[in-house]
């Protein structure tokens, strides 16, 4: 958009649009951390790969340069758009595709059958529903926005089209290019001299929590204090050095 303000005679769109098409924007993604996650993205922690962001970033964001200069060729040399209509078309293309590609770009997968959440579908649907009737809402003047005629919002509905099969086409080919680095393995923490001493008086006191073979090795851990005399109550060398970690 930035780029089209200085070849465009008049401003693509006005500030109130920009900050109202962020905020239904900002709306839709509201229930994200809500999302289900695919199967195979929970089996075992991934790393992010920030290189492989950036290059995915770079790809998606020429499809939709792209993209945005065939909508305004369209609006300005085919429908012949007043600045009042391409400013509408405008914010209804550009909110129905950047809220309709989380749908693509949330899953390596096929977007059809890894279902999002609900709540998050019903809120984009929501959002781009409130875009298309606003310009024919009493309040869609109060923003600048003036009725489109069906040609007009055929012709974006295809480009909307257009653009998110592209964009699947797009996301496919980079992981086939840019496979996932693959996984890394769960942190295993080593057990402290407590953990030991815990886990021997579990062993020792309840029946059963360990075999025998094992506890044998934690009964000198556990002097019983109120029964034996200070001196029978410290414990060998030998069994020290049968206790695990020289307890």
């Amino acid at each position: 958009m930035a780029a089209a303000a200085a070849f465009l005679p008049f401003l693509p769109l006005l500030p109130m649009q920009v900050l109202l098409n962020n905020f239904l924007y900002d709306l839709s993604e509201v229930p994200i951390p809500n999302d289900r996650v695919d199967d195979a993205d929970l089996e075992r922690p991934h790393r992010w790969d920030l290189a492989a962001v950036r290059r995915f970033m770079v790809v998606l964001g020429t499809i939709s340069s792209v993209f945005d200069a065939a909508t305004f060729t369209l609006l300005l040399a085919l429908c012949h758009a007043t600045p009042e209509q391409f400013r509408t078309g405008w914010f209804i293309e550009s909110l129905a595709t950047q809220v309709l590609v989380i749908f693509v770009i949330r899953t390596r997968l096929n977007p059809l059958r890894s279902r999002p959440s609900r709540v998050l579908a019903a809120t984009s649907l929501a959002v781009i529903a409130a875009a298309v009737v606003l310009p024919y809402s009493p309040i869609g003047g109060w923003f600048g926005f003036v009725p489109l005629p069906p040609a007009f919002l055929l012709a974006l509905a295809i480009i909307a089209a257009c653009y998110l099969l592209l964009a699947e086409c797009a996301k496919r080919w980079f992981y086939r290019r840019h496979p996932p680095r693959g996984t890394m393995r769960s942190p295993v923490a080593r057990p402290s001299a407590i953990a030991w001493w815990y886990s021997g008086v579990i062993a020792s006191r309840v029946p059963g929590a360990m075999p025998a073979n094992r506890r044998v090795s934690y009964r000198p851990m556990l002097p019983n204090v109120s029964r034996c005399a200070p001196s029978a109550c410290s414990t060998p060398s030998s069994a020290r050095a049968k206790s695990p970690r020289g307890w």
